[in-house]
């Protein structure tokens, strides 16, 4: 399959308060629509009764078994943990300000994770018992595990990014200090964010 038409990504986010996921549905059509393969990254299933109540059981059980659909639910970010007393640094001590330690995030778990997020599925109104499982069946099959070292590249092409001084870094690192009342207007602000992430006193791990 071609590369190009191939799409992971997410069509939900939470609010504010995170208790609530809104799910763009006209994104989610024109995905579909467009690409030949979905890769649709969900929060804890939480879409899918949504996603019921606008296309039905009967159309979301069509466009589960159309195979466009692949359906990844997991967790893995970013962390910085400098300043935090947890994992390796409840070991090798906290970092001095300025000085950033980043590792990777996952649930312990994922298999009892999963088992929770289909609780949502349990909880969808209007579909009987039969409809409910079948339901989760099709999800349970449409699932995929995100690659075993997504969380190493993530991590290196971080380092990359910070080592190369992308614009993305400057302008979100300006952002931030920016919104911060007490910021000391460092040359971090004006975008001048010193070149080679060793010099930041990073370290990945």
């Amino acid at each position: 399959m071609d590369i190009r038409t191939r799409l992971v990504g997410p069509c939900a986010t939470r609010t504010q308060d995170l208790e609530t996921v809104v799910v763009d549905l006209g994104a989610l059509v024109r995905r579909i629509i467009l690409f030949d393969h979905y890769i649709f990254q969900s929060i804890r299933l939480e879409e899918f009764p949504i996603l019921v109540r606008a296309f039905g059981y009967a159309g979301v059980k069509a466009l589960l078994d159309s195979g466009i659909l692949s359906v990844q639910s997991d967790i893995l970010t970013l962390a910085q943990i400098g300043q935090s007393n947890i994992g390796l640094r409840d070991r090798k001590g906290l970092l001095p300000l300025g000085s950033y330690s980043f590792v990777v995030l996952t649930v312990a778990d994922r298999e009892q994770y999963i088992h929770e997020a289909f609780g949502e599925v349990e909880g969808i109104e209007g579909l009987t018992g039969r409809q409910r499982i079948r339901l989760k069946g099709k999800i349970a099959n449409r699932l995929i595990e995100r690659p075993a070292n997504a969380g190493k590249l993530a991590l290196a092409q971080t380092e990359l990014d910070l080592e190369h001084n992308v614009s993305n870094i400057k302008l979100a690192t300006a952002r931030t200090l920016a919104s911060k009342p007490d910021s000391t207007g460092d040359p971090i602000v004006s975008g001048e964010l010193p070149r080679g992430g060793r010099r930041l006193g990073l370290e990945m791990g």
